[in-house]
């Protein structure tokens, strides 16, 4: 009862999806998390909803959830996004694993190779989300926010890397910086494609053996 309580969305709409944040702050309608204090959190049948968990969390289930905006701020582990359509995220996490989603679009920070599977339309861009306490939320998450691996996608549906599920935004295509607090500035540097080597690339796996400094 307690972890449905404090630490689940479900079942939440809207009668038209959020918009994109000129303001960049949340709004009035936004259900926000502050105080997770690393426990993991589900969303789940959710639809035109603006969802933020803005604290360092364990492992993040998102589960049909269409046409929503949602943020996480640092997930120490796994966040599995399944069955999702037209939602916008703003994401850090240790990895981002998706299955059977459409058209969603993802600013994300993954400190390993994000993996999709039986999903289309999908479309990657760095993280851009800011808020006070979120370096800090990072640390205690053991995310290194130099060591960003959001370009290096695997499709586990396209065997022949042709690129066909997935694609990188175009930088005048990205949403701006998402403050939902109001002003702050990024504790993630802009990492552009290729400038961290993949670790699957070298026979290093997906990353998992970063080492926190």
């Amino acid at each position: 009862y307690e972890f449905a309580l404090m630490y689940t969305f479900k079942d939440l709409s809207s009668p038209s999806p959020p918009t994109a944040h000129t303001k960049n702050i949340a709004s009035t309608s936004a259900y926000i998390k502050k105080d997770l204090s690393g426990q993991p959190f589900d969303m789940a049948d959710c639809k035109n909803m603006e969802l933020l968990l803005l604290d360092n969390t364990d492992q993040v289930q998102i589960d049909n959830c269409e046409g929503c905006r949602i943020f996480v701020a640092a997930s120490s582990e796994s966040v599995f996004v399944r069955d999702c359509k037209d939602c916008t995220f703003t994401l850090a996490c240790k990895q981002l694993r998706t299955r059977d989603c459409v058209n969603c679009t993802f600013y994300l920070y993954s400190k390993t190779e994000p993996i999709i599977e039986t999903s289309t339309g999908m479309k990657f861009a760095p993280f851009n989300g800011a808020f006070e306490g979120h370096a800090a939320a990072m640390q205690r998450a053991g995310l290194i926010p130099e060591h960003n691996l959001w370009f290096g996608v695997y499709d586990f549906n396209d065997e022949a890397k042709t690129n066909k599920n997935w694609c990188i935004m175009k930088q005048e295509d990205e949403e701006p910086l998402w403050t939902p607090l109001g002003p702050a500035e990024s504790c993630c540097p802009r990492v552009t494609p290729g400038s961290i080597s993949l670790p699957s690339q070298s026979g290093d796996g997906m990353g998992g053996g970063v080492t926190i400094p």
